[in-house]
Protein backbone atom coordinates (compact mmCIF):
# COMPACT_ATOMS: atom_id res chain seq x y z
CA UNK A 1 0.00 0.00 0.00
CA UNK A 2 1.50 3.25 -1.32
CA UNK A 3 0.51 5.97 1.54
CA UNK A 4 0.38 9.65 -0.30
CA UNK A 5 2.13 12.56 1.62
CA UNK A 6 1.50 16.04 1.29
CA UNK A 7 4.34 18.03 1.16
CA UNK A 8 3.67 21.65 2.58
CA UNK A 9 5.35 24.40 1.32
CA UNK A 10 8.07 26.06 3.58
CA UNK A 11 6.94 27.87 6.16
CA UNK A 12 7.68 31.78 5.42
CA UNK A 13 9.41 33.21 8.51
CA UNK A 14 9.65 37.08 9.43
CA UNK A 15 13.06 37.34 7.66
CA UNK A 16 11.98 35.78 4.52
CA UNK A 17 8.94 38.45 4.29
CA UNK A 18 11.41 41.39 5.76
CA UNK A 19 13.76 40.61 2.66
CA UNK A 20 10.77 40.72 0.15
CA UNK A 21 9.18 43.83 1.66
CA UNK A 22 12.71 45.45 1.09
CA UNK A 23 13.11 44.19 -2.24
CA UNK A 24 9.54 44.65 -3.31
CA UNK A 25 10.16 48.53 -2.39
CA UNK A 26 13.61 48.23 -3.98
CA UNK A 27 12.66 46.99 -7.30
CA UNK A 28 9.54 49.52 -7.29
CA UNK A 29 11.57 52.47 -6.56
CA UNK A 30 14.40 51.65 -9.11
CA UNK A 31 11.32 50.95 -11.72
CA UNK A 32 9.94 54.75 -10.90
CA UNK A 33 13.56 56.26 -11.33
CA UNK A 34 14.18 54.41 -14.43
CA UNK A 35 10.15 54.48 -16.16
CA UNK A 36 10.12 58.37 -15.11
CA UNK A 37 13.35 59.46 -16.43
CA UNK A 38 13.95 60.67 -13.07
CA UNK A 39 18.40 60.27 -13.01
CA UNK A 40 20.80 59.81 -16.93
CA UNK A 41 20.23 56.27 -17.78
CA UNK A 42 24.26 55.99 -16.88
CA UNK A 43 23.14 55.63 -13.24
CA UNK A 44 21.16 52.19 -14.28
CA UNK A 45 22.25 48.69 -14.70
CA UNK A 46 20.38 45.51 -15.98
CA UNK A 47 19.00 42.93 -13.27
CA UNK A 48 17.51 39.99 -13.18
CA UNK A 49 15.19 39.00 -10.03
CA UNK A 50 14.34 35.46 -10.48
CA UNK A 51 12.69 35.64 -7.27
CA UNK A 52 10.15 37.09 -9.18
CA UNK A 53 11.04 35.96 -12.49
CA UNK A 54 11.19 39.96 -13.96
CA UNK A 55 14.34 41.73 -15.26
CA UNK A 56 14.97 45.45 -14.19
CA UNK A 57 16.60 48.88 -14.55
CA UNK A 58 18.88 48.46 -11.19
CA UNK A 59 19.85 52.36 -9.61
CA UNK A 60 23.22 52.39 -8.12
CA UNK A 61 23.70 52.43 -4.70
CA UNK A 62 22.68 54.88 -2.78
CA UNK A 63 23.38 55.97 1.13
CA UNK A 64 20.05 56.52 2.37
CA UNK A 65 18.73 52.99 1.52
CA UNK A 66 20.19 51.31 4.05
CA UNK A 67 18.87 53.46 6.79
CA UNK A 68 15.23 53.08 5.10
CA UNK A 69 15.74 49.34 6.02
CA UNK A 70 17.06 49.45 9.57
CA UNK A 71 14.02 51.76 9.57
CA UNK A 72 11.95 48.99 8.16
CA UNK A 73 13.56 45.96 10.19
CA UNK A 74 12.64 47.85 13.46
CA UNK A 75 9.27 48.00 12.60
CA UNK A 76 9.69 52.10 12.83
CA UNK A 77 8.47 52.94 9.32
CA UNK A 78 4.83 53.74 8.74
CA UNK A 79 4.94 55.46 5.48
CA UNK A 80 7.77 56.44 3.04
CA UNK A 81 6.50 58.57 0.73
CA UNK A 82 8.79 59.05 -3.06
CA UNK A 83 7.88 62.53 -3.92
CA UNK A 84 8.74 64.56 -6.88
CA UNK A 85 8.28 68.38 -6.44
CA UNK A 86 9.18 71.49 -8.71
CA UNK A 87 11.24 72.59 -6.17
CA UNK A 88 12.38 71.51 -2.50
CA UNK A 89 9.64 74.47 -1.47
CA UNK A 90 7.59 74.11 -4.40
CA UNK A 91 4.25 71.97 -5.40
CA UNK A 92 4.41 68.48 -5.68
CA UNK A 93 4.04 66.78 -8.81
CA UNK A 94 4.09 63.04 -8.15
CA UNK A 95 4.06 60.84 -5.10
CA UNK A 96 4.44 57.40 -4.36
CA UNK A 97 3.40 56.18 -0.97
CA UNK A 98 4.48 52.84 0.46
CA UNK A 99 2.66 52.55 3.75
CA UNK A 100 3.98 49.63 5.91
CA UNK A 101 2.16 47.63 8.26
CA UNK A 102 3.71 44.86 10.85
CA UNK A 103 2.04 41.54 12.96
CA UNK A 104 1.78 41.77 16.31
CA UNK A 105 3.29 38.99 18.14
CA UNK A 106 0.58 38.64 20.45
CA UNK A 107 -2.58 38.75 18.40
CA UNK A 108 -0.81 37.62 15.36
CA UNK A 109 -2.36 39.53 12.71
CA UNK A 110 -1.28 42.01 10.17
CA UNK A 111 -4.05 45.35 9.30
CA UNK A 112 -4.27 48.03 7.16
CA UNK A 113 -7.11 50.67 7.10
CA UNK A 114 -8.23 51.00 3.37
CA UNK A 115 -10.66 53.49 2.58
CA UNK A 116 -12.81 53.07 -0.70
CA UNK A 117 -14.61 55.59 -3.23
CA UNK A 118 -13.06 58.80 -1.29
CA UNK A 119 -15.69 58.08 1.53
CA UNK A 120 -14.57 57.01 5.01
CA UNK A 121 -18.08 55.71 5.46
CA UNK A 122 -17.45 53.03 3.06
CA UNK A 123 -13.87 52.36 4.66
CA UNK A 124 -12.55 48.91 6.03
CA UNK A 125 -9.81 47.17 7.65
CA UNK A 126 -8.03 44.49 5.99
CA UNK A 127 -6.89 41.81 8.32
CA UNK A 128 -4.82 38.84 8.15
CA UNK A 129 -4.31 36.26 10.59
CA UNK A 130 -0.13 35.58 10.42
CA UNK A 131 -1.23 31.77 11.43
CA UNK A 132 -3.08 31.72 8.01
CA UNK A 133 -1.14 29.92 5.46
CA UNK A 134 0.34 32.60 3.11
CA UNK A 135 2.73 30.51 0.10
CA UNK A 136 6.22 31.88 -1.32
CA UNK A 137 4.21 31.53 -4.82
CA UNK A 138 0.83 33.77 -3.23
CA UNK A 139 3.34 36.25 -2.18
CA UNK A 140 5.83 36.41 -5.59
CA UNK A 141 2.07 36.65 -7.32
CA UNK A 142 1.18 39.27 -5.40
CA UNK A 143 4.24 41.22 -5.94
CA UNK A 144 4.16 40.69 -9.48
CA UNK A 145 1.30 42.35 -9.99
CA UNK A 146 2.03 45.20 -8.24
CA UNK A 147 4.85 45.73 -10.31
CA UNK A 148 2.96 45.03 -13.52
CA UNK A 149 0.36 47.77 -12.34
CA UNK A 150 2.48 50.60 -11.28
CA UNK A 151 4.89 49.86 -14.70
CA UNK A 152 1.57 50.24 -16.59
CA UNK A 153 -0.28 53.63 -14.80
CA UNK A 154 3.90 55.11 -14.92
CA UNK A 155 3.67 54.45 -19.02
CA UNK A 156 0.22 56.66 -19.38
CA UNK A 157 1.66 59.25 -17.36
CA UNK A 158 2.89 62.67 -19.57
CA UNK A 159 7.10 63.12 -19.15
CA UNK A 160 8.50 65.00 -16.13
CA UNK A 161 9.39 68.63 -16.73
CA UNK A 162 13.09 68.99 -17.01
CA UNK A 163 13.28 70.91 -13.56
CA UNK A 164 12.43 69.06 -10.61
CA UNK A 165 13.46 67.95 -7.15
CA UNK A 166 13.18 64.56 -5.72
CA UNK A 167 12.32 64.34 -1.43
CA UNK A 168 12.05 61.12 0.33
CA UNK A 169 9.74 61.36 3.18
CA UNK A 170 9.97 58.62 6.51
CA UNK A 171 6.80 58.51 8.98
CA UNK A 172 6.85 56.76 11.95
CA UNK A 173 5.19 55.07 14.20
CA UNK A 174 4.90 56.87 16.99
CA UNK A 175 4.45 54.60 19.76
CA UNK A 176 7.29 52.37 19.04
CA UNK A 177 9.94 54.83 17.59
CA UNK A 178 12.27 56.12 20.42
CA UNK A 179 12.20 60.18 20.67
CA UNK A 180 15.46 60.64 19.50
CA UNK A 181 15.85 58.04 15.94
CA UNK A 182 17.39 59.81 13.48
CA UNK A 183 18.66 57.79 10.45
CA UNK A 184 21.60 59.29 9.01
CA UNK A 185 21.27 61.57 6.35
CA UNK A 186 17.86 62.61 6.91
CA UNK A 187 16.18 65.17 9.25
CA UNK A 188 13.80 65.81 11.59
CA UNK A 189 10.55 68.64 10.45
CA UNK A 190 7.61 69.72 11.27
CA UNK A 191 4.35 68.55 9.69
CA UNK A 192 3.47 72.44 8.21
CA UNK A 193 7.15 72.06 6.88
CA UNK A 194 6.93 68.78 5.33
CA UNK A 195 3.91 69.39 3.88
CA UNK A 196 3.77 70.16 -0.23
CA UNK A 197 0.76 71.74 -1.98
CA UNK A 198 -0.72 70.47 -5.27
CA UNK A 199 -1.51 72.97 -8.18
CA UNK A 200 -4.70 71.16 -9.14
CA UNK A 201 -6.41 67.92 -8.25
CA UNK A 202 -3.93 64.69 -8.90
CA UNK A 203 -4.93 61.18 -10.22
CA UNK A 204 -5.50 58.94 -7.07
CA UNK A 205 -4.27 55.69 -7.74
CA UNK A 206 -4.50 51.85 -5.35
CA UNK A 207 -1.85 50.15 -6.75
CA UNK A 208 -2.15 47.39 -4.84
CA UNK A 209 -0.89 45.43 -1.57
CA UNK A 210 1.60 42.63 -1.02
CA UNK A 211 0.85 40.55 2.30
CA UNK A 212 4.46 38.23 3.14
CA UNK A 213 2.57 37.17 6.70
CA UNK A 214 4.42 39.18 8.91
CA UNK A 215 4.60 42.29 6.70
CA UNK A 216 1.81 44.16 4.30
CA UNK A 217 3.15 46.56 1.64
CA UNK A 218 0.74 48.82 0.77
CA UNK A 219 1.04 51.59 -2.34
CA UNK A 220 -0.79 54.47 -3.60
CA UNK A 221 0.25 57.25 -6.42
CA UNK A 222 -0.54 60.63 -6.89
CA UNK A 223 0.03 62.61 -10.32
CA UNK A 224 -0.61 65.64 -11.91
CA UNK A 225 1.03 64.65 -14.95
CA UNK A 226 -2.28 62.90 -16.47
CA UNK A 227 -2.82 62.91 -20.34
CA UNK A 228 -6.65 62.44 -19.26
CA UNK A 229 -6.95 64.83 -16.82
CA UNK A 230 -10.14 66.26 -18.43
CA UNK A 231 -11.80 63.38 -18.75
CA UNK A 232 -11.01 62.49 -14.97
CA UNK A 233 -13.19 64.97 -13.32
CA UNK A 234 -16.08 62.42 -12.32
CA UNK A 235 -14.01 59.64 -11.25
CA UNK A 236 -11.25 61.63 -9.32
CA UNK A 237 -13.14 61.10 -5.70
CA UNK A 238 -13.83 57.19 -6.72
CA UNK A 239 -9.66 56.85 -6.74
CA UNK A 240 -9.40 58.85 -3.84
CA UNK A 241 -8.45 57.47 -0.38
CA UNK A 242 -8.70 60.61 1.81
CA UNK A 243 -9.74 64.08 1.75
CA UNK A 244 -8.44 65.99 -1.39
CA UNK A 245 -7.81 68.95 0.32
CA UNK A 246 -4.97 68.32 2.72
CA UNK A 247 -2.00 66.09 1.85
CA UNK A 248 -1.40 65.26 5.90
CA UNK A 249 -4.87 63.75 6.58
CA UNK A 250 -4.35 61.20 4.01
CA UNK A 251 -1.64 59.70 5.82
CA UNK A 252 -1.76 61.12 9.60
CA UNK A 253 -4.88 61.16 10.69
CA UNK A 254 -5.07 57.72 12.58
CA UNK A 255 -4.97 58.11 16.88
CA UNK A 256 -1.86 55.77 17.88
CA UNK A 257 0.36 56.02 14.72
CA UNK A 258 0.86 59.43 14.08
CA UNK A 259 4.28 60.98 12.21
CA UNK A 260 7.08 60.59 14.45
CA UNK A 261 9.29 62.18 12.14
CA UNK A 262 9.93 63.44 9.00
CA UNK A 263 12.92 63.71 6.30
CA UNK A 264 14.27 64.15 3.08
CA UNK A 265 16.95 63.46 0.72
CA UNK A 266 17.51 65.55 -2.04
Amino acid sequence: MVVAQKVKEAEITEQDSLLLTRNLLRIAIFNISYIRGLFPEKYFNDKSVPALEMKIKKLMPLDAESRVYDALQKKYLKTLLFCVCESVDGPMIEEYAFSFSYSDSEKQEVSMNINRTGNKKQGGTFKCNSTTEITPQQMRSSACKMIRTLVQLMRTLEKMPDERTILMKLLYYDDVTPADYEPPFFRGCSEEEAHHPWVKNPLKMEVGNVNSKHFVLALKVRSVLDPCEDDNGGIQDDMSTGEDSKQNNEYYDTDSEVMKDVAFVT
